[in-house]
């Protein structure tokens, strides 16, 4: 039997998805992307979904709402802080120095001091304490014990991302505050180092010795890219293993250009394709590198305008020296003009 890789239920997601759509974000929309034709309360709450088509979700929604844990906090946090914490992680080359970079910077947009890295004789340890964080869902506990895992999971494949095995082979323990292993916890099937249920906080222990090792950052680690997510997401993508190639071709080349890659020839390498190839997947799968693009600029677009900035300031940001070409590609993609639209969100605040 083949072993399943780590999975998250859909009713796991439901809480980002109804506060996404209290926003005003086409949840359907963003959902039909990965497979799901059905309406968001028509797919049973059972149905199983991969890890990283979960992270996949929450970076569409953390994009349209301009958030880093897409309004998951009551504590607004601009998606675009996440380039300055990745340049700014490229000064530490330890382990040790990331941790410690990760926690004060994670303290500092929370506004209070959620993280900590604790040194335990030969282990040094990364501390999420979140019994204060300001949940939007403070009143569903299944919601509260799976967002602390998740994050755990992600922080940890931003360090795999940076240090490339290090940050694997150091890892000795995690610990979570679920009290047991139960029919929520598949997502957990990410960690190869033993689980302890039933903590008081959620940790990550490493190797001390390992953790202070002077180590050079992933030389394709490139730190001017667009954020965490790319990193997560491409970082679960490359220990997917089975699953790798059954992934949508189209949906492995929008991950790199949402990660800030827009040439054809540099996404067909990063697939390990010829860009012949690369053309031939996409048209079987009904697109175009042009097309994935296009959709990436437009609902960035889409999320300016929600913001409220101007026609002119979007079409500006994305590169648009005419702003007639702006409005038709708009109303071609969305079925209205960029003016409508941003007319239409500041209705929908309003109310």
């Amino acid at each position: 039997m083949t072993r399943r890789g780590p999975e998250v239920l859909f009713s796991q997601l439901q809480p980002i998805l109804n506060n996404a759509g209290h926003h005003g974000v086409d949840v359907a929309g963003i959902l039909s992307v990965y497979g799901f034709d059905a309406p968001p309360d028509a797919i049973p709450p059972d149905q199983p979904l991969p890890l990283i088509t979960y992270f996949r979700i929450e970076r569409d929604i953390a994009r349209l709402l301009d958030d880093l844990t897409a309004r998951m906090s009551e504590r607004k946090l601009t998606y675009k802080t996440g380039q300055f914490f990745l340049s700014q992680l490229s000064r530490a080359n330890t382990l040790r120095a990331a941790l410690e970079h990760i926690s004060e910077y994670f303290n500092m947009m929370h506004g209070d001091t959620y993280n900590m890295v604790r040194q335990r004789q030969n282990t040094l340890e990364f501390v999420i304490d979140d019994r204060a964080f300001p949940y939007r869902f403070r009143h569903d506990p299944k919601a509260v014990l799976f967002t602390g895992e998740i994050v755990l999971i992600q922080i940890h494949c931003l360090l795999c991302s940076l240090f490339e095995d290090v940050a694997r082979e150091a890892l000795t323990k995690v610990s979570v505050v679920r009290a047991a292993a139960d029919a929520d916890t598949g997502h957990l099937a990410y960690w190869s180092a033993p689980v302890k249920f039933g903590a008081g906080t959620y940790k990550m222990a490493f190797r001390l010795a390992q953790a202070e090792q002077s180590v050079d950052i992933a030389p394709e680690a490139e730190l001017t890219t667009k954020g965490i997510f790319a990193r997560v997401i491409d970082q679960l993508a490359k220990h997917e293993g089975r699953n790798r190639d059954a992934t949508q071709c189209s949906t492995r080349a929008r991950d790199l250009i949402l990660g800030g890659i827009e040439k054809q020839d540099k996404v067909a390498l990063e697939l390990g394709m010829s860009t012949a190839t690369l053309r031939r997947r996409l048209a079987e799968e009904r697109t175009s590198f042009r097309e994935l693009v296009l959709e990436t600029r437009l609902s960035h677009g889409s999320a300016l305008l929600a913001g409220g900035l101007s026609v002119e300031q979007v079409a500006d940001e994305l590169g648009y020296s005419d702003i007639r070409a702006f409005n038709r590609a708009f109303k071609k993609w969305n079925g209205c003009t960029p003016a409508a639209f941003s007319s239409g969100s500041r209705r929908q605040t309003a109310s």
